[in-house]
């Protein structure tokens, strides 16, 4: 996206986020400066990186439908693999060096170009955009609600599930 990037990615045990995602945006903005011949201070994107935990493959699976049909929703492309910044580009026609970055998707995902590109458009209904868009803007875990519930406690992510603003007086 022409401001922002989605990357969605399994974690392991004992993974830092955090340390990932510090390392991707400084290497970014370091080879920025040396590619357009500017110097610098400070961070290049503006916010800190968002994440979410995803409960499941099926919830995986429409995140990543999600992420891959954003230029779409934006109307930027008429179909995602025409965005050159997108996973699906080289799914479905990438250079195969290219896919070798991508991680494997499960099974029951086609990616063989035209099948992966209809598995795509089955798509995201609009109920499940806007939970996506939610979880992303609240660092609200993606799920059912009862593993949400269950991740928010277990994660002390209360804050997550407050709406905006001073409460309410009862």
């Amino acid at each position: 996206m022409p401001n922002h990037f989605h990357i969605l990615a399994r974690g392991h045990a004992g993974g830092d986020i955090s340390r990932f995602m510090h390392a991707l945006s400084s290497t970014y903005t370091r080879r920025l400066h040396q590619r357009t011949g500017t110097v610098g201070n400070g961070p290049v994107f503006q916010g800190r990186y968002k994440s979410v935990l995803v409960q499941d493959e099926h919830a995986f699976n429409t995140m990543l439908r999600y992420i891959e049909l954003n230029p779409v929703r934006a109307k930027l492309v008429n179909s995602s693999h025409q965005w050159p910044w997108c996973s699906a580009s080289v799914r479905v026609g990438g250079k195969e060096s290219f896919n070798r970055i991508l991680a494997t998707l499960p099974e029951e995902i086609p990616v063989e170009g035209d099948k992966y590109q209809e598995w795509l458009q089955s798509g995201v209904n609009e109920d499940e955009v806007v939970l996506i868009r939610e979880s992303l803007q609240r660092g609200r875990p993606y799920g059912n609600a009862n593993w949400v519930e269950l991740m928010v406690k277990e994660h002390n992510l209360v804050y997550t599930m407050r709406r905006d603003g001073r409460p309410c007086k009862e």
